[in-house]
């Protein structure tokens, strides 16, 4: 009876656990570290958190830098698939392998680029 009393307990302590981990490279861990030291070098107030510093962050982030991401997470395979995507969209139904020698040739200058 005793243990499930004790359980009970520990469940209403998480409860009013705020924070939570997160898996960050080291050099991001250091570049951090050097923002806080830099932050809290300073004679009175309060010491600056890291959470206060990605706050300020995640604020700064619009739009562009949002695409930017995205866009830096494109592998070529991707590029490459959403030109296909694009081409097909314009040109009409075409196979991949067609599609990848159309793109080989104009590499080569074969073939001169689609007119849009």
């Amino acid at each position: 009876m005793e243990t499930i009393e004790s359980k009970k307990q520990v469940k209403k302590s998480n409860d009013r656990v705020t924070t939570t981990g997160m898996r960050i490279s080291k050099e991001t861990r250091k570049d951090l570290a050097r923002l806080l030291e830099s932050a809290n070098k300073k004679q009175f107030g309060k010491r600056v958190k890291a959470s206060h510093i990605i706050v300020l962050a995640l604020k700064l982030i619009g739009e562009n830098q949002i695409k930017e991401l995205q866009q830096a997470s494109l592998s070529n395979s991707d590029k490459i698939e959403m030109q296909y995507r694009d081409y097909v969209r314009q040109n009409g139904s075409i196979s991949k392998d067609d599609f990848l020698g159309k793109l080989h040739d104009l590499m080569l200058g074969k073939m001169s680029p689609p007119q849009s």
